[in-house]
């Protein structure tokens, strides 16, 4: 369907605002190598794991983070 679209001159902005997504998805319907390309670029900065350190530290840094999301909550509930 995207196809379609983009053959009868609908820009890829249009066609993202038309289906309600994001830009990049069109993109990578359109042209599924740079699909590939951005995949192959993810696996070598380190996939998912490049934004995941685990350890203590992280669960600490998690731990306070809860702790700071149940004080807001319940700040916000007694207003």
């Amino acid at each position: 369907m995207v196809h379609y679209w983009y053959g009868i001159g609908t820009s890829i902005t249009r066609i993202s605002k038309i289906f309600n997504v994001n830009k990049r998805l069109i993109q990578f319907e359109l042209f599924p190598e740079r699909k590939l390309k951005n995949m192959q670029h993810r696996i070598d900065r380190g996939g998912s794991m490049a934004y995941y350190k685990g350890g203590k530290d992280w669960a600490d840094s998690m731990k306070r983070h809860r702790e700071h999301k149940y004080e807001v909550f319940n700040n916000q509930k007694h207003k």
